[in-house]
């Protein structure tokens, strides 16, 4: 499906953005709850490591008129210096750290964000099909085991398909500061290599949930058929993720801006939506 399309299928079936919406605020208090767990010991040791005077120089530093970019670079650099070196001084960050990564961003996160996929793909097919109006909630009940089928398996192949993605960015990180021209750059570089894995990871994926909801496959059938399908149409397939990737990032980075990320609230639920019908 072309985005034009994609686009044009969510603004007539809005409501499952609204769906999507109370979903995500459900899934954040969730995340957002189990990351104490974590984040509180961390945030303490940080705050005696002198971390957050470090930032709130940044933020001072940005807001005078006569700041230039070196400065603002070397103070990045001092506050990831000083990241660093909480990190390796104090063994609780570590610890934390690693269990909120394994645990709440990695497990948790992963399980939870894909359980929305089913409902909203169902109510756009009907929408499609028969021009039917389902409620998102509705067929997120009606769904609930097969989505957590579906979520487990995919938990597995994301993060095989995260864990490359990080690796290569982290690779791309290790280049700052070897060069002032490249370092200026290497934001927009970095930029770009997201667009492109992210759009490349979600093209494999992209038939995975429609092959479950209009052809009733399996998850592991279904999941063949999406690769197939993907490799037998990576232009148009990748070519579609590459442009809708790049006006959820430019839409959500535009209008949280404008809006001091207050617009975020819709912009985010209706990103989501949209990617589900960017196939």
């Amino acid at each position: 499906m072309s985005v034009k399309n994609a686009i044009r299928i969510l603004i007539g079936r809005f409501g499952v953005v609204w769906g999507i919406m109370l979903f995500v605020a459900v899934y954040l208090v969730i995340l957002i709850s189990a990351s104490l767990v974590f984040t509180t010991p961390m945030v303490a040791a940080f705050r005696e490591a002198g971390l957050f005077d470090r930032i709130e120089e940044l933020f001072g530093l940005m807001l005078n008129s006569a700041f230039t970019l070196n400065n603002v670079i070397e103070k990045i650099e001092e506050i990831w210096a000083s990241v660093t070196k909480a990190y390796q001084a104090d063994v609780k960050i570590q610890v934390n750290t690693f269990l909120l990564i394994t645990l709440v961003i990695v497990l948790l996160n992963k399980f939870l964000i894909g359980f929305y996929e089913l409902p909203a793909l169902e109510c756009l097919e009907h929408k499609m099909s028969s021009n039917a109006k389902l409620s998102f909630f509705g067929r997120f009940v009606a769904n609930l085991r097969r989505s957590l089928t579906f979520v487990l398996m995919k938990m597995l192949y994301a993060i095989i398909a995260d864990a490359i993605i990080i690796v290569i960015i982290y690779g791309l990180f290790q280049l700052w500061g070897l060069n002032p021209a490249l370092t200026l750059f290497l934001p927009f570089i970095i930029m770009i290599a997201i667009i492109l894995l992210l759009s490349l990871r979600y093209s494999l994926f992209a038939g995975w949930g429609p092959a479950m909801v209009t052809g009733k496959k399996k998850v592991l059938a279904a999941f063949r058929e999406s690769v197939v399908y993907c490799f037998n149409n990576f232009g148009r397939t990748f070519g579609g993720m590459v442009i809708a990737w790049t006006l959820i990032i430019v839409v959500n980075v535009l209008f949280g801006l404008l809006t001091v990320w207050a617009a975020l609230v819709l912009t985010i639920p209706a990103s989501m939506a949209l990617s589900v019908p960017s196939i």
